[in-house]
């Protein structure tokens, strides 16, 4: 899903086709595959419980950190415990 790439070579006696990845490494597939264009949507997700951790990191979601978790270091937010009432933006 959201991968593009070239024809590099077809050979129509063997069905197959060298496709040239935008990683330049050259894949051999065979020319009966079927692909769809345009927008691939993952809306069938919402029906699924997020059940364990880890369950978005599956389907290619990472986890966010908050700043305000962060050291004063890392993130200009960070390093505030939660007795500081309005938290202001330097």
């Amino acid at each position: 899903m959201g991968a593009k790439c070239i024809y590099y070579l077809i050979d129509l006696e063997k069905r197959t086709a060298v496709l040239k990845l935008p990683s330049k490494n050259l894949k051999t597939v065979a020319i009966d595959n079927h692909v769809s264009l345009g927008l691939v949507c993952r809306t069938h997700l919402k029906y699924y419980p997020n059940t364990k951790a880890g369950f978005y990191v599956k389907h290619g979601l990472k986890p966010t950190v908050r700043g305000v978790a962060k050291n004063p270091v890392d993130h200009p937010h960070g390093g505030r415990t939660k007795s500081i009432k309005n938290p202001l933006t330097p």
